[in-house]
């Protein structure tokens, strides 16, 4: 075939289905993401709180920093397009229950957090490279996000500040969770 299949620009999405016969049940498959002519994002990850013995919650907030890491590396993120920021030299990735040294921001503060979401990406960022924030901790009754510490917390008005500084700038999609 001389033809291209993907003669558009942009994200092209793909689920399979089958419905299954007399011998065989109905099967869905994954989600296959495709970019087409478009950066895959950069993201910024950060695991939020302190690694002690205090810290109820660490053990969760590590897991889920491993697994969204994880996540960006099947998506084709490569690790200069992630940063990552948690309170531990490493982070389980492949699965031998040892810390790997992929962590690039050990221990994070809040003043560093916001100024990555303002700077770190801002050259590489456009209206075609979208940057994920991906945030896992805890907070407090008032709005707050723990980085680090019981003095070190993102406040909603923070982050409203640092995102809206980012996309103004460069008009890039910008995903919070």
């Amino acid at each position: 075939i001389r033809d291209r299949f993907f003669n558009q620009k942009g994200i092209w999405k793909f689920k399979i289905y089958y419905m299954g016969d007399d011998q065989y049940i109905g099967a869905e498959s994954d989600l296959l993401v495709v970019p087409v002519e478009i950066e895959a994002g950069r993201a910024i990850i950060l695991g939020g709180g302190v690694a002690d013995q205090t810290n109820t919650y660490w053990g969760v907030t590590k897991i889920l920093v491993e697994n969204a890491y994880k996540n960006f590396k099947k998506k084709g993120f490569t690790d200069e397009m992630i940063w990552l920021m948690i309170h531990a030299e490493g982070i389980d990735i492949n699965y031998d229950q040892n810390d790997d040294p992929v962590v690039d921001l050990n221990p994070p503060t809040r003043d560093l957090f916001l100024d990555a979401i303002r700077n770190h990406y801002a050259s590489q960022l456009d209206v075609d490279t979208p940057l994920f924030i991906y945030m896992f901790g805890h907070g407090t009754n008032d709005g707050r996000f723990r980085v680090l510490g019981d003095e070190q917390y993102v406040t909603a008005a923070q982050m409203k500040e640092a995102l809206y500084e980012l996309p103004a700038a460069k008009g890039c999609p910008v995903v919070v969770i």
